[in-house]
């Protein structure tokens, strides 16, 4: 293993704090936008589970590492709120497939449009050129990271 100067480690210290910070306060955006919309985090990431594909409740079980009575509890809620329903599957009719509601499509590119613009009024004092080069540096990150797994 190479040894970090004691400057490229003090570096990436603040580096992983301020990353740990931004999440946070990401996360606690996110959150909030969604509270007007009725919906939490983890009903968020079923509807993103479902927006390309219809899973069974065990899949997206085993996609989030819950429990399938757990999954189906959110999926309750989504069902009863309109944005999701059960389908039967056309080649066995003993398991049940969740895909999104016919207007929840619309309604998802609508609140997610929303949130990225909400998100983006965050970085007005950042230029275009320093976030493309915020983006170049962690796409260089996620693919060094990949490269040691």
């Amino acid at each position: 293993m190479n040894k970090l100067s004691n400057k490229r480690k003090e570096l990436f210290e603040h580096i992983m704090l301020a990353m740990s910070e931004l999440h946070r306060r990401f996360a606690t955006q996110r959150d909030s936008f969604l509270a007007q919309f009725n919906i939490s985090r983890p009903q968020l990431d079923v509807l993103f589970a479902v927006k390309h594909s219809s899973p069974t409740t065990g899949e997206l079980a085993g996609l989030f590492s819950v429990t399938p009575s757990a999954v189906s509890q959110m999926v309750d809620q989504l069902e009863q709120k309109g944005l999701v329903t059960r389908i039967l599957d056309q080649d066995d009719k003993r398991v049940t497939r969740v895909q999104l509601a016919p207007d929840t499509r619309k309604a998802f590119k609508d609140m997610r449009d929303q949130f990225v613009s909400h998100l983006s009024n965050k970085f007005c004092t950042v230029s275009d050129t320093e976030l493309e080069t915020l983006l170049q540096i962690l796409n260089k990150t996620i693919n060094q990271v990949d490269k040691e797994a």
